[in-house]
């Protein structure tokens, strides 16, 4: 039996593939859980609230794991998806916990103190 080509292998060998070919095939796609540490509107609670499936266009597929849309999957640009879902919400504190281990962490950006006024 022969041992399967790993991904970088495959792009060194210009092997032929489909016609339908993009620069940035080979990285292929990304798989998480979205954690959220507070929850600002009161509608999915807090814990993990939505596994995701990034993929390598930049779409994403990510299913709901709570109510009122558990079970639900919505595919949609990654982008446009974080902008409504975490970046709109930043008092949630949502962490992207990425399958490789790494994360993506939103926090509220904090006010600039306000110097006293020497007066």
């Amino acid at each position: 039996m022969e041992t399967p080509l790993t991904i970088e292998q495959i792009v060194a060998s210009n092997l032929p593939t489909t016609d339908f070919e993009k620069p940035w095939a080979p990285r292929g796609m990304k798989r998480g859980n979205i954690l959220r540490r507070n929850d600002e509107t009161g509608v999915s609670g807090t814990g993990i609230v939505c596994q995701v499936c990034l993929f390598a266009d930049g779409m994403a597929a990510v299913q709901w794991l709570c109510p009122p849309a558990a079970g639900d999957v919505v595919v949609k640009k990654w982008d446009a998806w974080l902008e409504v879902h975490v970046r709109a919400h930043p008092k949630n504190r949502t962490v992207i916990i990425w399958e490789d281990g790494t994360h993506e962490v939103f926090e509220p950006i904090p006010k600039p103190k306000e110097e006293p006024d020497g007066s």
